[in-house]
């Protein structure tokens, strides 16, 4: 038996019989229809039944028998299953419930539709198949598949292999460079190599200076970080005011002069940057220019959490008005709030907390309909959440549209 299809109905009046759902047949199989209802008065006699129009048009015909079950006051929660209905491709099933007089308003129904297949599915061709079950294999091929070529191949399965070249191909060339094998290796150059100019510089003194007044060139790669030791750069070695606005150039400290890790938690001190070495009006509208560092500078996660320690800025840090209006750009504060807003996975996994307060929002202060399972935009345009829920109200899905 396997699961076809299914359909649910909230706050229905099943006071007489109603129709709960159809189906439409695309196989010869039998069809089992189950239904489950929830919120009924009870204290009443319920029933199941359905009707069967063949070939999906004339008359239905109610199949009987019918199922009847007689439920006790208090019960408010039953399922029923009618009889299996055998169906051709293309006939059309419908179910009906019908409940007490009371049950006007507040019962929800499901409906599901199971099938078997009747076996019109053995068919020739498949017989056939199942013929072959005991047929004998072989891995041999057919004899007429043993070619000359093929026997050719199979003599040298035997045949002696070897290392060795054949004497022909030890020729007088090959000979001269076995001669070579004993020879004597010296790195000392032929007396005839000693000359003049090139004795002169045997005792010769070697220095790394360069000789006064020399340019030094040095190659994109001469300074590296691999080059310099951890420690190379200290508070202790640099005075208090060597960097300062009229020491280094406007563009002197660029995105492209600095690699993605030159600047990281373990190359600066915890306190390296502190109250006492920030000046009351170190950052201000008179020191830097309106777009000084702007997001060509910076890489995408240039300041991220794992670069500034837990208490990197504090109250302590700041003057009561370091960060104000005539600091910061008009749209700054919409530039920060809208990179928390739209930060990839910033609540979870292919989560922004933009998407996750359009849903929040949805569920807490927009329109609901489908049993409470389908919430509405809080514009009422669209369907933002749509859960889909089992026979015990477990919602099994959800599909979202958070745009």
């Amino acid at each position: 038996m396997r699961f076809i299809s299914s359909a649910s109905l909230g706050g229905q009046n099943i006071s007489s019989s109603l129709l709960s759902a159809s189906m439409a047949a695309s196989a010869v199989e039998a069809i089992t229809p189950r239904l489950f209802a929830a919120g009924v008065s009870g204290s009443a006699n319920y029933l199941a039944f359905v009707t069967l129009q063949r070939l999906g048009t004339g008359s239905a015909y109610q199949v009987v028998p019918v199922t009847s079950a007689s439920v006790e006051l208090g019960t408010t929660s039953i399922a029923l299953t009618t009889i299996p209905v055998p169906m051709d491709s293309t006939d059309i099933l419908k179910v009906y419930f019908q409940g007490s007089a009371s049950d006007t308003a507040a019962p929800s129904l499901w409906t599901y539709f199971y099938g078997e297949n009747t076996g019109s599915a053995y068919t020739d061709a498949r017989a056939a198949k199942l013929d072959n079950l005991d047929v004998l294999l072989s891995s041999r091929v057919s004899g007429s598949a043993y070619t000359d070529t093929r026997a050719v191949k199979l003599d040298n399965l035997d045949a002696a292999v070897t290392t060795r070249v054949s004497s022909s191909a030890y020729t007088d060339a090959r000979a001269a460079k076995l001669d070579n094998a004993d020879v004597a290796v010296s790195t000392r150059a032929s007396a005839s190599d000693w000359t003049s100019a090139k004795s002169v510089f045997v005792d010769v003194a070697i220095s790394g200076r360069a000789v006064a007044g020399d340019a030094m060139t040095l190659s994109d790669s001469a300074i590296t970080a691999a080059k310099i030791s951890s420690s190379a750069f200290t508070n202790a070695k640099f005075a208090a005011a060597a960097f300062g606005p009229d020491t280094l150039g406007a563009s002197a400290i660029t995105g492209s002069n600095i690699t993605t890790g030159a600047i990281s938690v373990s190359k600066i001190g915890a306190s390296a940057i502190g109250a006492s070495n920030i000046g009351g009006s170190a950052f201000d509208s008179t020191v830097f220019k309106s777009n000084a560092i702007p997001v060509g500078v910076l890489g995408a996660s240039a300041i991220a959490a794992s670069n500034i320690g837990g208490s990197a800025f504090t109250a302590a840090l700041f003057a009561s008005s370091a960060i104000n209006t005539t600091v910061l750009a008009t749209d700054a504060v919409n530039l920060v709030a809208n990179g928390l807003l739209d930060l990839a996975n910033g609540v979870e996994t292919s989560f922004t907390m933009r998407q996750v307060m359009r849903g929040m929002a949805s569920v807490l202060l927009g329109k609901s309909y489908g049993s409470g399972n389908i919430f509405r935009d809080l514009g009422d345009t669209k369907a933002r959440i749509t859960g889909t829920v089992d026979a015990n109200y477990n919602r099994t899905d959800v599909t979202r549209d958070l745009t």
